[in-house]
């Protein structure tokens, strides 16, 4: 996942005008590369924890398509495609924190 990652940032910097949909789409398959550790998760931490985590999961590929796609696209000037991404991002990612605040509170 490391090495992924950092392949992705050495062609962010070296390929700029990089499509859109190859750039969102290469980070989705590096996160879904991760599947077949979360099919195993409902055994460690629950199927609720599991659930709220797939859902993130599916924000951040929701998120990834708006970047992508450039829509929706509300008000360019002051809320746009952009920060609607930005807003899914968040989301998710705050639901991944609690899921893994809510497990340490449980043990």
């Amino acid at each position: 996942m490391w090495a992924a990652a950092m392949c992705g940032a050495v062609t962010f910097v070296v390929w700029t005008d990089m499509p859109r949909m190859l750039r969102a789409g290469t980070y989705v398959a590096m996160g879904l590369a991760s599947m077949p550790l979360v099919l195993n998760l409902p055994q460690i931490i629950g199927w609720h924890r599991t659930g709220w985590v797939m859902f993130a999961s599916a924000l951040y590929i929701l998120g990834a398509a708006v970047y992508a796609r450039r829509w929706p696209n509300p008000d360019p000037k002051v809320f746009g495609y952009h920060e609607v991404f930005h807003v899914m991002v968040v989301l998710a990612a705050a639901i991944h924190f609690w899921a893994v605040v809510d497990l340490h509170w449980s043990i």
